[in-house]
């Protein structure tokens, strides 16, 4: 786990009976018994551990499936196929989700206390509370996350239009999207037109 963290997290690969009050259902089904998806015992370092049944996202195997620490050491963030959990691990209860779906890649930036998370057009940035941007539309059907310089993280995104992947940044503190490590303008506004 990239982050300094306050819980252990184990996959549990038997169908266990557990007492059902220790039993946190993401999102919480209609019906338990036709739930399908990862299963986790968490267990804080205060307080008494729970299970977590994450139902998939998207059934497809190729969607993302990852546990990761985040920015704040008491939440936990579980993707399953697709679908973003972040999690405080003392009040499971009431979870949110990640602004996008599927996610189809997540980049942890330690120095920088922000984990990156991606669709095929956005990017969304979570630190320490939760959510601090939403990227507009930077991409016609592709995103490949590449690395950090500086505050800015470097994509690459497909442009329509030209037929032709593009490098494109987006600014870690703000969420704004540019052409260089420069360059603050709007010239990707493109993207934004379907």
């Amino acid at each position: 786990m990239d982050f300094a963290h306050s819980y252990e997290v184990q996959e549990q690969w038997e169908s266990s009976t557990v007492n059902s009050s220790r039993e946190v259902y993401f999102p919480h089904p209609f019906d338990r018994r036709k739930m399908d998806g990862l299963t986790l015992k968490v267990m804080p370092v205060v307080g008494e551990f729970w299970i977590g049944r994450f139902s998939f996202g998207d059934r497809k195997s190729d969607q993302l499936t990852k546990v990761m620490s985040c920015p704040n050491p008491q939440r936990l963030c579980v993707v399953c196929s697709g679908a973003g959990h972040w999690v405080d691990v003392l009040d499971p209860g009431r979870p949110e989700s990640i602004g996008i779906f599927p996610i189809k890649a997540v980049k942890a930036i330690p120095e920088r206390g922000i984990i990156v998370f991606s669709d095929f057009a956005r990017l969304i940035g979570y630190g320490t509370e939760g959510c601090l941007w939403v990227t507009e539309r930077a991409s016609w059907d592709g995103l490949k996350i590449r690395d950090v310089e500086g505050d800015l993280l470097g994509f690459i995104a497909w442009d329509s239009p030209s037929q032709k992947e593009v490098s494109l940044f987006v600014n870690l503190r703000d969420g704004r999207i540019s052409t260089s490590d420069n360059d603050q303008s709007d010239s990707w506004s493109r993207f934004r037109e379907v």
